[in-house]
Formats: structure tokens, sequence, C-alpha cells
């Protein structure tokens, strides 16, 4: 069997085929130290709806350069309006670079997400025109314009989009509508349950924050998942990080169910009865990850 090898430059082929292969892998590998420092921070858990349905939800927090981003997830089938994962509460949530809508936030559907409805048309809205965020503390993201905060939705982008969000097009955050069902969602009976249109199951909410903000993703140390539409069927999942350090797999302390009130940080100590909290650092504990 001949095997021919170019020499160049006094090398024989193979060495320099074999040089060109460490390059790559040492400007691969620099490469990826020249990216942005990134951290997840995840909360998940269980829970009862007020219709007395098993809830369950999940929210991932990511801090890449100066990208905040939300990932939401409903993980329970929904029954009744009661079981729609309508808003996310937290300890404090940063400001955008710049005032929303805008440039500063946007809302789409997580990979694999889809937009569902017991009838059809689906309504033709756009995920930013239903969801808004809230920044400061008791902040975060709302559908349901109860809890977490009200007026219209303000995740539309920058832009030509932004005029979705404005005027005569703004969305005013009410109802059930476009709030997020777990997977294997049956839509049986009658009324608003059925004929609106929902997420299935996960959205991703960017924010864009500004160049000098000091936020780190250790500020968030509570997380409230609400389900409903208002008071009258507001139900709770909450997560306190007390007692956690960075890096560590965190269970919550508290084992009480709060009688449905409206959200608000007196809500902070309380928790749901057969509830569970993980929160971890994906891939490496904090300290280990690369400078």
């Amino acid at each position: 069997m001949k095997t021919n090898f170019r020499v160049t430059a006094g090398i024989p082929g193979i060495l320099r085929a074999r040089a060109t292969k460490i390059a790559v892998v040492v400007a691969a590998v620099a490469a990826t130290f020249a990216l942005p420092a990134r951290a997840d921070l995840i909360f998940s858990g269980t829970g009862t709806s007020f219709a007395n349905d098993p809830t369950a939800a999940k929210v991932s927090f990511s801090l890449n350069g100066n990208k905040f981003e939300i990932v939401l997830t409903n993980t329970a089938p929904a029954k009744v309006q009661a079981d729609v994962l309508t808003n996310l509460l937290v300890t404090t949530a940063p400001s955008p670079a710049t005032a929303l809508p805008g440039a500063s936030g946007t809302a789409a559907l997580t990979q694999g997400s889809t937009l569902v409805s017991g009838t059809l048309p689906l309504d033709t809205h756009t995920i930013g025109q239903e969801w808004a965020y809230f920044s400061g503390t008791g902040g975060g993201v709302a559908s349901s314009g109860f809890g977490v905060g009200t007026g219209n939705g303000n995740l539309c982008g920058g832009g030509t989009n932004t005029v979705l969000c404005q005027n005569n097009n703004a969305q005013q955050l009410d109802g059930s509508a476009y709030g997020l069902v777990g997977p294997n969602t049956k839509f049986i009976g009658h009324g608003n349950f059925v004929t609106n249109t929902y997420i299935e199951s996960s959205i991703t909410i960017d924010i864009i924050l500004a160049s000098n903000s000091d936020f780190k993703l250790s500020d968030i140390t509570h997380v409230q998942f609400q389900y409903g539409t208002g008071t009258d069927d507001a139900s709770y999942i909450s997560f306190d990080l007390r007692d956690c350090t960075g890096g560590s797999d965190c269970t919550s302390h508290d084992t009480t169910k709060p009688a449905p009130e409206p959200a608000s940080m007196a809500l902070f100590g309380t928790s749901l009865l057969g509830f569970g909290l993980i929160r971890r650092r994906k891939h490496q504990p904090a300290e280990q990850l690369p400078a």
C-alpha cells in the first residue's frame, strides 16, 4: 500500500497534520476561555393548586455578560385555569438597560414549546405582547396582571417590533391566556380554559442589563411560582435559599401552605406543602469555573 505525505518546510505532512490538530484544539480552548462567564441557577418544585390539582414548575436563571435570561417552565398538565402558571415572583429583578418595551427585553417560546388551545384558531398575539417584566424588589415576570405587576405586555423587543406593545397593539395582562400549561394538558369541558390560547410548556425571557450593572445571580434568594388568574384562585409554590452557599444543592426549610391571597413580599417566608427545591450550578461549582 502506498501512502503519500506532503512535505512542507522540512516537516513531514503527518507531523504537520498533527501540529495543525493541536493548534485547532488550542485555539478552541482559548476561544472557550474568552467567552463571557455564564452560570445557571435553577429552582424546581411541586405543590397543589387552588383546585387541588398537582402542580410542578421550574425556572432557570442565567447571566451571560450583561444578558439576564429567565427560562420558566410548567412541568405538570393543567386541568383548569387555576393550574395555569401565570407569574414568577423573585427577591429582586435587575433593571433593564433601557425602558421597556424596547430592545432590552424580549420573550419567545423556548425551543420545543408551542401554542395550544382546546379550540381553533389560535390567538395571533406575540409572546412579548402577553408577558411583562418588572424590575426591583418583588419583581419578576407576569402574564395575568396580579401578584407581580399590572399593565400591558412589554417584551416585544426593539426596532419595528416595539410598536406591538404600544398604543392600540398593547395587550393588557389579565386572565390565563398565554399562561404556561404542562405537557399532556387536555382541554375538556367549556369556558375560558378551553377557548384560551396557552403555551405548552416554557418561555424564555431575555433582559439586557446596563454594562455597569452589579447584579449577580446570588441576589436571587427567593422565588415564587404563581398560578391562576387572580386572588380568587391564586396558588403559590415558594422557595427560600436560606442557609445556602454558592454551588450548593439546597432544600428549603419551610413546609407550610399559605391560604390563597395576593402575592407580596409578606409571602417570602412561606411555601407550599409537598414542595421541593433544587438549586444547582450547571457543569462545575462556581468556584471551579474558569475566570
